[in-house]
């Protein structure tokens, strides 16, 4: 009961050091003739080059899928968090970025999602409610793909 006390306590803590006013991101989409396979071989090697690790790939779905893991302000090129970057809890958190790559018949669509973990009370991760998380992807991750594959195939068009 007491560690259940002391959890609750340290997350409504970490919780009033965030901002929930933090824009969501949308998901980068873009027009591209290229085929599936090369689309998502060229999203693979944006996204190791950025330094995150593949986690899955499903050709037959057309999607891969990588996520980076980082603590303090390691992943700030990638995730923005809306609390001072000065903070105990900021350098404190951990954040995980998850980058996926769609294709579909005319391109692809790049989505993300941001995890926030903070130590909890022994010092094991607690990850942060929804309600809580406002750090969001810069959408730096998703340019380098969409830059990667348009860079490889210039004579296609793209859409904002």
């Amino acid at each position: 009961m007491k560690q259940r006390v002391l959890k609750a306590c340290f997350l409504l803590l970490a919780g009033a050091c965030i901002h929930p006013g933090t824009p969501k991101s949308v998901p980068t989409a873009f027009n591209t003739s290229s085929d599936r396979a090369q689309i998502l071989g060229l999203a693979k090697k944006s996204l190791t080059a950025d330094g995150f690790e593949i986690t899955s790939t499903e050709m037959k779905l057309g999607v891969v899928t990588a996520k980076r893991v980082r603590t303090g302000t390691a992943n700030a090129k990638f995730v923005k968090c809306a609390f001072p970057g000065d903070s105990i809890t900021y350098a404190n958190i951990q954040t995980t970025i998850e980058i996926t790559v769609r294709t579909r018949p005319d391109g692809a669509q790049v989505i993300n999602a941001v995890r926030v973990m903070v130590p909890g009370p022994a010092g094991t991760p607690v990850q942060l409610p929804p309600t809580q998380n406002s750090c969001v992807s810069t959408d730096k991750a998703e340019a380098n793909v969409r830059k990667a594959i348009e860079t490889a195939y210039p004579r296609n068009t793209s859409s904002p």
